[in-house]
Order: C-alpha cells, then sequence, then structure tokens
C-alpha cells in the first residue's frame, strides 16, 4: 500500500518505467505544420461560408433574374405605405 511518505518514491520510480519506455517524452513543435493546418482550416471556412451563402440567396435570386429576362422586374401591385 501506499502512503503519503512513501508516495514521491513511487511516483518517482514510475516515471522512470515511463521515461524509459518514451512515454513522457514530449514530440518537438512542428510550426509549419500547425500554420498548414491553420490555413487549411481558414480555407475551409471561407468555402463553406461563401457557398453556403450562394446557395442561401440562389432561391431569392432566381424569381428576380426571371423577372428581368422576361421584362417584369418587379411587383407593382405592393402598396408599402400600409
Amino acid at each position: 500500500m501506499i502512503t503519503d511518505a512513501t508516495f514521491p518514491v513511487e511516483e518517482a520510480s514510475f516515471a522512470d518505467i515511463l521515461r524509459d519506455a518514451g512515454w513522457l517524452a514530449t514530440p518537438p513543435i512542428n510550426q509549419r505544420r500547425i500554420e498548414a493546418i491553420e490555413l487549411r482550416a481558414m480555407h475551409e471556412t471561407i468555402i463553406r461560408e461563401s457557398t453556403e451563402f450562394i446557395v442561401m440567396n440562389f432561391a431569392a435570386t432566381i424569381p428576380e433574374l426571371f423577372g428581368a429576362l422576361t421584362g417584369k422586374v418587379g411587383r407593382t401591385d405592393i402598396d408599402y405605405r400600409v
């Protein structure tokens, strides 16, 4: 049984076992990889938001384009003063 007095000794021996196995070694930070991931995430976000904007506004744009092609630009029977 581990007591408060023996805990630091046991923890140190356990850390030695993990260090020998290579589990405590921290990998070096690859700054170029981090920047590449950030750049890709930024591009994916821009593409996703642009596509969403185009698709969401496409349904509202089609009737106006069709009206412009047929000569009926807008509705004239709407009274906006009401």
